[in-house]
């Protein structure tokens, strides 16, 4: 990625900051594989507990889970969007749709990726 297409990506994600609030429900869980291993795709279900966050972000910058009922501060910054003390990438952000990853300097081989659909 140049950056060119690196500057277009982050101004379409701050121009869609306001997409965020809602509330959101996870339907996929994917690894992000980085390396030559090879670990399995697990998609969200019923039985999934990797997968069962439902996710309500206010415009006020705080948001709930609803799922556990465990409320937290979000902040979206450029590509990074910050949900209590974990970060993640925002990788796709519309109207409907919001993909997110596992943000961790130290991470080399995998991590995970969320699917996450509004309800609202």
């Amino acid at each position: 990625m140049n950056s060119l297409q690196l500057s277009i990506l982050l101004f379409h994600c701050i121009q869609n900051s306001s997409e965020l609030i809602g509330t959101w429900k996870c339907v996929k869980m994917e690894y992000v594989i980085e390396s030559d291993y090879e670990i399995p795709t697990i998609d969200g279900g019923v039985n999934n507990p990797i997968c069962r966050y439902v996710l309500k972000f206010n415009s006020d910058g705080t948001g709930k889970d609803l799922h556990d009922e465990s409320e937290f501060y979000y902040e979206m910054k450029d590509t990074l969007l910050a949900i209590g003390s974990r970060l993640y990438i925002l990788e796709k952000l519309t109207s409907d749709s919001l993909v997110i990853r596992d943000y961790e300097d130290n991470l080399i081989l995998s991590s995970q990726r969320y699917h996450l659909y509004k309800m609202e």
